[in-house]
C-alpha cells in the first residue's frame, strides 16, 4: 500500500507539475555534473573541508544537497539572471518528505530546480552556473524565450488550485485536506491566469523563498536582477498554459518583486 501511495504521489506530480516543461533541444542533452557527488564520503569531506574555490557562490549555504539533478548547459554569465517561481501542484502536508519525493520524480523527467518544503527547507541539487529544464515554452520582455536557459527554477511544495468539499478544500487527485485559513481565493487578476482557491505557501516557505532569492541577488548583483523574478504563470507560453503560483503567495507577483527590491535596499 505504501508503494502504491508513493506511485500515486509521483503520478500526481508528473501530471500537474511537469507536463511539457522539458527543453527538448538535442544540442543540450541532460547530463549529470561530474563535480557533484551524493555519496556519504563526499558530503562528509565537503562538510569538513568546505567546497573548492571554483564552486564558491554556486551553492546556497543553508540548502540541503541530498540529490543530484541533471543540467543541460552553462548559463551565459555562469549564473542565472533571475528566477521562475513555481508551485509543485502536489503534496505538501508531510513537510520535507514531500519535497524528497518530488525531487526524484523531477530527476526522472530530466528537470533541475530548487525545491522548498512546507517547513521552509531548501533543497539544491545542481551548481548555479548550470541551467536545466523547469519551465518549458516561455518568454519575457527583455529576456526573450527559452527562459530555463536564463532563469533558475524554484519549486515550492504546495497543492495549487483546490475545491471546496464540506468544511475543507481538497485537490482533485489526492487525499489532502486544507482549512479556510490555508487557502486564498482570487479572480483572474495580476499574474493569476485561472480564478479559484489556491493553497497558500506557508510562512516558512515564503521566508525561505525570499531569503534564497536575496542571497542570489547579493552574490551576483550585476547578473541576478530582482526585476527578473517571475511566476511561471506570467511567462509560460501560450498565455494561460500554467497557473502557478497563482494566488499562493501573500502578494501577487508585481507586489512580490517590489517587496524584494524594498528588502534588498533596506539591508544594503
Amino acid at each position: 500500500m505504501a508503494q502504491l501511495q508513493k506511485a500515486k504521489n509521483f503520478t500526481t506530480i508528473a501530471a500537474n507539475m511537469h507536463d511539457d516543461d522539458f527543453d527538448d533541444d538535442p544540442l543540450f542533452p541532460p547530463i549529470f555534473d561530474s563535480r557533484i557527488s551524493t555519496s556519504w564520503f563526499r558530503r562528509a569531506s565537503r562538510s569538513f573541508l568546505g567546497d573548492p574555490a571554483s564552486e564558491q557562490g554556486l551553492w546556497y549555504p543553508p540548502a540541503r544537497r541530498t540529490f543530484h539533478m541533471p543540467t543541460q548547459g552553462n548559463y551565459e554569465h555562469r549564473f542565472p539572471m533571475g528566477a521562475v517561481v513555481h508551485s509543485t501542484d502536489g503534496r505538501s502536508k508531510k513537510g520535507d518528505i514531500d519535497a524528497e519525493n518530488t525531487i526524484p520524480d523531477g530527476i526522472t523527467h530530466n528537470y533541475a530546480y530548487f525545491c522548498i518544503s512546507s517547513t521552509g527547507t531548501v533543497y539544491q541539487s545542481f551548481l548555479l552556473d548550470r541551467w536545466g529544464s523547469h519551465c518549458g515554452p516561455t518568454s519575457a520582455l527583455g529576456l526573450g524565450t527559452s527562459l530555463a536557459r536564463k532563469l533558475v527554477g524554484i519549486e515550492v511544495c504546495a497543492a495549487g488550485i483546490v475545491h471546496k468539499s464540506g468544511n475543507f478544500y481538497e485537490p482533485e487527485d489526492w487525499d489532502e485536506k486544507f482549512t479556510e485559513a490555508e487557502v486564498h481565493y482570487s479572480d483572474e487578476i495580476e499574474n493569476v491566469r485561472k480564478a479559484g482557491y489556491y493553497v497558500r505557501f506557508t510562512a516558512a516557505q515564503e521566508t525561505a523563498l525570499t531569503n534564497l532569492i536575496l542571497w542570489m541577488h547579493k552574490t551576483k548583483p550585476d547578473i541576478f536582477k530582482l526585476e527578473n523574478i517571475y511566476g511561471h504563470d506570467e511567462v509560460a507560453t501560450p498565455d494561460g498554459r500554467k497557473n502557478d503560483p497563482g494566488a499562493a503567495m501573500s502578494v501577487f507577483m508585481n507586489g512580490y518583486r517590489q517587496k524584494l527590491k524594498d528588502t534588498a535596499t533596506a539591508v544594503s
